[in-house]
């Protein structure tokens, strides 16, 4: 028994000290860097541009295809890393390659062989988007 007293004496001790002993201070910055999240690092874009209301990026992450999708009237972004993957062609004449994303919306971000971006949002009651990249 008079072990376990001496034990939790001598814990009580440190416990004291510690608390006792001068804390280090750091001067502070006067400058802020944001934190980089270690995947942006990581990212790969593969198709990013902007429409007359959105702006949109299709972007690889760990051989992973992802999409944000970002309603520029509203300050939404409605897609957020999304998984997203090539959509089939639509037959041996179509040029455009195509990135869909099918969540709550389908969102496409388009490419042609002309360097021509388009968008187009399939909406939950069926409307469609289309809208072509601004430069």
């Amino acid at each position: 028994m008079r072990f376990n007293a001496f034990v939790r004496l001598l814990i009580g001790v440190v416990a004291i000290a510690f608390l006792l002993l001068p804390q280090p201070t750091f001067a502070q910055s006067t400058t802020t860097v944001p934190p980089t999240p270690l995947s942006a690092a990581t990212d790969q874009t593969v198709l990013a541009f902007q429409t007359e209301h959105y702006a949109v990026r299709v972007y690889r992450r760990g051989g992973q295809l992802r999409m944000n999708v970002f309603d520029k009237s509203n300050q939404v972004t409605f897609v957020n890393g999304g998984s997203a993957a090539v959509a089939p062609r639509l037959g041996s004449d179509d040029t455009w390659t195509s990135y869909v994303h099918r969540g709550e919306v389908e969102a496409y971000a388009r490419v042609n062989s002309d360097g021509d971006r388009q968008f187009e949002l399939v909406q939950v009651n069926g409307n469609r988007v289309v809208e072509l990249a601004v430069d």
